[in-house]
């Protein structure tokens, strides 16, 4: 049976590696033991993906960020996405390159993770969840579904953040280069 699985000969693989119907994986990707990949997933260059990770349908990994005509902010050189073990991916989530998944995230159904983010170990991103360039969360936090996180909010650990709520400490919307302002939750935080 064709999958119509297209796979570049760099790719370094694990032990029962499964895969489902019209899957991509770009150069220089490496896949843990114990994978799963759904259907009509691509997997850009430069991921690492650690053992027992499922990743569903419809995902787009490690893809590189496209900047607005209005942006003044200049890509960064971004290292390729590493995605911890353990890890669950939802369907239709985009992750871009740059960011790291730590072991034993789950990150549901249609969230959107820009580049350079940084998940800690047992993070949950609820459905529909957005993370903006740079955000980090420390181990142990839930953030639930429909919420947005602008650029560079730093989310401490075991801390709780409702669904639908949204961050707004970014007036440029992310067009300026070197942009410092930064929200802090501090650990252990709920918000609502």
């Amino acid at each position: 049976m064709n999958k119509n699985l297209r796979i570049s000969e760099t790719v370094r693989f694990g032990d029962n590696f499964h895969y489902e119907f019209n899957v991509i994986i770009q150069e220089n990707v490496i896949i843990g033991k114990n994978v799963k990949i759904g259907n009509n997933v691509i997997i850009y260059p430069d991921t690492s993906i650690g053992d027992n990770t499922v990743i569903m349908d419809n995902c787009v990994i490690g893809r590189l960020p496209r900047f607005g005509v209005n942006s003044s902010r200049k890509p960064d050189k971004l290292d390729g996405l590493r995605i911890g073990n353990n890890v669950t991916i939802g369907t239709a989530v985009i992750i871009y390159r740059g960011s790291i998944i730590g072991d034993s995230c789950y990150i549901a159904d249609m969230a959107h993770i820009l580049e350079n983010c940084d998940l800690g170990n047992d993070v949950v991103i609820g459905k529909c969840t957005s993370l903006q360039f740079k955000v980090k969360i420390g181990d142990d936090s839930r953030i639930m579904n429909s919420t947005q996180v602008t650029e560079l909010t730093e989310i401490g650990k075991g801390v709780f953040i409702g669904p639908d709520v949204s961050f707004s400490s970014d007036p440029s919307f992310a067009r300026k280069q070197n942009d410092t302002r930064k929200t802090i939750i501090e650990d252990f935080a709920m918000i609502g």
